[in-house]
Parts: structure tokens; C-alpha cells; sequence
């Protein structure tokens, strides 16, 4: 950010800067009066979430001027459509395994320890499921070392960073956000259109989404014995998974299309432009 304003003001072209979650949890004044600094620079500050806009004006004291909220989209009919045969095949995954991922950055903020500690918990009952980690960070070699430890290096897959998420997701029978901090995560929107069963932290604008038992499942942060009863729930409830398979996609269609948000941002782009 500091670069980005910067250099628009130099050039004197407008600067945009959009913030998807709290990347850190840190909440000392020295963060604050960055942020507060820099964006003095900025001529619009995007947020994709109400809560996002009040952290942003309330607690980093950023002007609510150039502040504007815009919701995440996704694009449905890709998702929708997408093959997860292939994936399955890849990762030598029958049609028994049960199949639980999470795509997003390997880093502590996104939780996937406390998903590796809720998969070890309720492994032993359920001895079909299979864990998918998508997606690469600096937790990665703790993870791998953590499930060789708890004996379940061949029930946890580190899949890396990859490009083909629609047909990963495809191929998931369950997707958890096990997040300490988010705002409006794509891949979490991008689940609920694939037609998946998803369980996520109640942190950031995901309460405002998901309804728990109804289009997805909420659990509290920091709390991997709750998230391993969810996933144990989910996986011997087919009512609960058609449910939440029906529902998701519903909400997604009518308020993350991913074609509200471009126009939204082309408004945005047009407003700074003239």
C-alpha cells in the first residue's frame, strides 16, 4: 500500500486498494496509524465486508469518505459444472472416501492446524474420511510433520498451491474454512455454489452468510473439538448434506454473482476516472 500511494501520487492517477480480510491479528496502535497513514494516498479503499468497513473507519480511523464496500462474486456456472473425477483419481481417493478440504494460504491465520486437529479427533470413527489441503505457506512443513506424528500421513493429502480449484471442489464431500480471521473469502462462496457441505469459523461477514444447519455450519474459532463433532455430523447426516447442498447455491446466486461485483467495480473505476 505504501508503494501503491506513493506512486499514484507522483503520477496523479488514482489509487485503489482492496482488503480482503484482517491479515493479521495484531492490533497494536503502530498497525492502526500505518494503515491510517497510507491511506491518505489512496483514493478509494475497498472493503468486502460491512465488518471489513468498520474495522477499517472505527479502529485504523481511515476516512469513511473513501471507503466502499463490495461483496465478493464468483462465477457460478464454473463452478457448477466442474469435473472432480479427475482430482479423485489423482489423489487415489475410492468412491467410499470421504473426502474433507480447505483452499486457502498455509499460514496461522487461516487455522489449518486446528483443521488438522479436528480431522486427528474424529479419525478413529470415521475411518472412510480423507483430509485435502489446498494451497501452499510457510505451515506446510509443520503440517506434514504433524500428521506423520498423529499416524495419519496417509489420510492427509498437502496438495500445493494449485489452479484448478473448481474441480477440486468438484471433488469434495465436505469444505471447511477454519479461519481465526477473514472478511468475505472467495473460496468459501465458491463452495457454497459448488453445491458443497461447508463448515466455517464464525469470524468476519460469514455469519451474515452462512445460517448454521441450514445453507452451511458455523463453529467457533480456536475450537478444534467443536469442528470435529460438526465434521463427524456432516459425514453420518446425508439429510444435513442435502440440505446444505441444496441451500448454498441459492444464496450465492442471488447475492455473489460474480457479475454484481464487476459492475459494481466498473462504477468505481468510472467514478475515479473522469
Amino acid at each position: 500500500m505504501a508503494y501503491a500511494s506513493a506512486a499514484g501520487t507522483l503520477c496523479r492517477i488514482p489509487v485503489i486498494m482492496t482488503e480482503h480480510s484482517r491479515h493479521y491479528l495484531d492490533v497494536r496502535a503502530r498497525r492502526r496509524w500505518e494503515k491510517r497513514f497510507f491511506a491518505y494516498g489512496l483514493d478509494a479503499l475497498v472493503e468486502v465486508s460491512p465488518q471489513l468497513m468498520e474495522a477499517s473507519a472505527v479502529k485504523d480511523g481511515v476516512s469513511r469518505s473513501k471507503i466502499q464496500t463490495i461483496l465478493n462474486g464468483v462465477d457460478i456456472a464454473t463452478l457448477q459444472q466442474a469435473d472432480g473425477s479427475g482430482f479423485r483419481k489423482e489423489i487415489a481417493a475410492s468412491e467410499n472416501h470421504f473426502l474433507i478440504g480447505s483452499v486457502g494460504r498455509l499460514e496461522h491465520i487461516k487455522g489449518p492446524d486446528i483443521l488438522l486437529d479436528a480431522f486427528a479427533a474424529m479419525a478413529v470413527s470415521a475411518h472412510e474420511a480423507r483430509l485435502v489441503y489446498t494451497g501452499s505457506g510457510s505451515m506446510e512443513p509443520h503440517l506434514r510433520e504433524r500428521a506423520a506424528a498423529l499416524g495419519l500421513s496417509n489420510r492427509v493429502i498437502l496438495a500445493g498451491a494449485r489452479s484448478d480449484i473448481p474441480e477440486i471442489l468438484a471433488a469434495l464431500d465436505c469444505f471447511v474454512m477454519p479461519s481465526r480471521s477473514e472478511g468475505l473469502p472467495f473460496a468459501l462462496l465458491e463452495a457454497m455454489a459448488a453445491g458443497k457441505p461447508v463448515i466455517s469459523t464464525s469470524v468476519g461477514h460469514i455469519p451474515d452468510i452462512l445460517k448454521h444447519g441450514q445453507n452451511g455450519c458455523l463453529v467457533q474459532p480456536e475450537s478444534p473439538d467443536e469442528l470435529s463433532k460438526t465434521l463427524l455430523s456432516v459425514i453420518k447426516d446425508n439429510t444435513l448434506r442435502n440440505t446444505i447442498a441444496k441451500q448454498a447455491p441459492e444464496i450465492v446466486q442471488r447475492q455473489y454473482a460474480q457479475s454484481v461485483m464487476f459492475n459494481e467495480y466498473e462504477a468505481l473505476y468510472d467514478s475515479l476516472c473522469r
